[in-house]
């Protein structure tokens, strides 16, 4: 089904109509889609049943299946008004499936507080082609939530505090439209979630609060129109959870204050565009993040507070924009700006990191690692191969650079000494003469034994 159509009719005719299954209809939906000139870019055909007769049929407690059917104006809201239920009441539905299907509204699809039961979910290839869509506080109990290429052209989505179970839960291929998209307080469980390759466009994405278990969660190559994205107090627990390739719109990305879990976190080549992003006071118990060749855009780039102690992150050959770039108070197992341009500001007042590695960097403007409020705990610092164009801000003793130098296991003693001759040049642009003198001296010894040691 095609996403680009400005406009649609239906007409309902009395031919019947038999699904490829071998499930016939007394009626076929003839839809029409048209483009804005009114030319027709597509034409299906359908089963059609009145949506008072699937009403029966939940209040009966009977199998539903609707493959290949147009259903209008459903809604649990008004099966509930129907039937004298109170406004939130659970219903009840068998069996269901939904392939291939077409769901119009004038205001809302409504499936709210809906529980479905007896085995897989689909709504594959559906499409909602008028009116949002609203699953609040639905509960999906057994098998595979299957939402795979459908069309959402109202881009409204309410899956507020909706529970998808453990079989795993398919978004990947849809589109959906312009609108806010409402996943706050969904609860994912342990299956795989999937958003790979999902066009979100324009509106407000959020999944404050959200649950996901210990599946993989993948928006590989998933397209973020504008508006804020907010994983806000999301918690993540194990397995791989993907933004590679993603294109991030013009609008805030939030992290902050997200658990992570154990596992492997991936942002390889993401896009992003002017949005700030923040992951202050995230925390991941052990693992991997990486944002390896990522265009991170020229909002400030947030990452304060956060607590990775047991977690290799790497920024390798990443782009960074005009924003600042802060890691302030934060605690990394390894973190490596390697092969970055660092254009801007970059706070690298870490509170805690066995490895900070700054290798083939190019600084135009200042790095800060000078203590300030707590103690900079920088176990092994790596400026090799750094061509210095503007300043850091580090102070010889409070940040013990002699040892974190020295210490370094992959470098010869040629390129700790460049890293000495480097600081020692630095040190006298910022007018700390006494630490020239010290960057001087370990300069020359390590110069003097790689001359020694290549005979």
């Amino acid at each position: 089904m095609i996403f680009d159509f400005s406009s649609y009719k239906v007409k309902i005719r009395d031919n019947e109509f038999t699904t490829p299954d071998g499930k016939k209809y007394p009626n076929t939906a003839s839809i029409s889609f048209f483009d804005k000139n009114r030319k027709e870019l597509s034409y299906v055909e359908l089963g059609y049943t009145d949506v008072n007769n699937l009403y029966e049929l939940i209040k009966k407690a009977e199998i539903i299946n609707l493959d290949y059917c147009y259903i209008e104006e459903f809604s649990l809201s008004k099966y509930r008004q129907i039937n004298n239920l109170e406004k939130e009441e659970l219903v009840t539905i068998k069996s269901f499936t939904a392939k291939n299907s077409v769901f119009d509204a004038i205001e809302l699809t409504d499936f709210s507080f809906g529980v479905f039961q007896e085995g897989n979910v689909s709504f594959q290839n559906a499409g909602f082609i008028h009116g949002g869509v609203n699953f609040t506080s639905s509960v999906f109990e057994d098998g595979k939530v299957n939402f795979n290429s459908c069309i959402f052209k109202n881009g409204n989505l309410n899956f507020n505090d909706t529970n998808f179970g453990h079989g795993g839960v398919n978004f990947k291929n849809s589109v959906i439209g312009n609108g806010n998209k409402d996943f706050q307080y969904a609860y994912f469980g342990n299956g795989d979630v999937l958003f790979a390759n999902t066009v979100f466009n324009d509106g407000d994405i959020s999944f404050i609060n959200a649950n996901f278990g210990n599946g993989d969660v993948s928006f590989k190559v998933a397209v973020f129109g504008n508006g804020k994205i907010d994983f806000h107090y999301a918690t993540f627990e194990e397995g791989v959870l993907s933004f590679e390739r993603t294109e991030f719109g013009a609008g805030r990305v939030d992290f902050r204050t997200v658990e992570f879990g154990n596992g492997k976190i991936n942002f390889n080549r993401a896009e992003f565009k002017n949005g700030d992003i923040s992951f202050d006071e995230s925390e991941m118990l052990e693992g991997k993040l990486s944002f390896k060749n990522a265009n991170i855009g020229d909002g400030d780039f947030s990452f304060q507070n956060s607590q990775f102690p047991k977690t290799e992150v790497s920024f390798e050959k990443a782009l960074f924009g005009a924003g600042i770039v802060s890691f302030n108070n934060s605690r990394f197992n390894s973190l490596s700006l390697k092969s970055c341009q660092l254009n801007n500001y970059f706070d690298l007042r870490l509170s805690q990191a066995k490895i900070l590695d700054l290798s083939d960097t190019v600084v135009r403007d200042i790095i800060d690692l000078t203590p300030h409020g707590f103690e900079v705990k920088i176990d092994e610092l790596d400026f090799s191969g750094m061509r210095l164009l503007g300043r850091i801000y580090i102070n010889w003793r409070a940040n013990n650079i002699k040892q974190s130098i020295n210490i370094q296991k992959d470098t010869s003693l040629w390129m700790k000494a460049e890293q000495f001759r480097t600081l020692k040049q630095n040190f006298n642009s910022t007018g700390r003469y006494d630490d020239e003198d010290l960057a001087y001296i370990e300069f020359k010894r390590n110069e003097a034994l790689a001359i020694l040691k290549d005979g």
